[in-house]
C-alpha cells in the first residue's frame, strides 16, 4: 500500500555541487582546496597573485607611486579582500545547497515527473560547471573589457 510509484523508484538524482571546473581542479592539484569544498586558500592565492601582477605592471610602467594613493584603494580591496570572500562564501554556501537539494528529494518535496527534470537540470549544471570553455570565455570577456576602459 505504501509503495512508491515506479517513477520515483527508478529515478536517481545526481549529486549537486557548485565545485568543479578548471580553476577548482588546479586548486586541488596545488593543495589550495581542502576537503573538496574549502576553497578559501585558493581565493587568497588568486587575489594575492593578481594583486602582485598589478603592482609589477604598475612598476614596469612607472606608475608605482600612483598605485598606493587613496583613489586606488578600491582596486586593492577588490583583489585582496573581495576575491577571497567570494571563495569563502562558495565554501560555505556550496555544501548547504547540496544538502538542500538532497533533502528536497529525501523529504519527497520533489516527486513524480519533477524528479527526472531535477536530475536533468543537475546534469546540465554539472556540464556547464566542468566546461573549460566557460572559464576561457569569462577570462576573455574580462580582458576585452579592461582593454576598452
Amino acid at each position: 500500500m505504501n509503495e512508491m510509484p515506479e517513477m520515483e523508484k527508478t529515478t536517481e538524482v545526481g549529486e549537486f555541487s557548485l565545485f568543479g571546473g578548471p580553476l577548482h581542479r588546479l586548486g586541488v592539484r596545488m593543495g589550495l582546496v581542502r576537503r573538496g569544498t574549502n576553497s578559501a586558500a585558493l581565493g587568497l592565492a588568486l587575489g594575492a597573485f593578481l594583486w602582485t601582477v598589478l603592482v609589477v605592471l604598475a612598476a614596469i610602467e612607472g606608475n608605482a607611486h600612483r598605485l598606493f594613493s587613496v583613489s586606488h584603494i578600491g582596486g586593492h580591496v577588490r583583489l585582496l579582500v573581495v576575491i577571497p570572500l567570494f571563495f569563502m562564501c562558495e565554501a560555505w554556501v556550496g555544501p548547504m545547497m547540496r544538502r538542500f537539494v538532497s533533502g528536497a528529494v529525501q523529504k519527497r518535496i520533489v516527486t513524480g515527473l519533477a524528479l527526472p527534470a531535477l536530475s536533468a537540470e543537475i546534469k546540465r549544471a554539472a556540464r556547464w560547471k566542468d566546461a573549460g570553455l566557460v572559464d576561457v570565455l569569462c577570462l576573455l570577456a574580462g580582458i576585452l573589457m579592461s582593454l576598452g576602459s
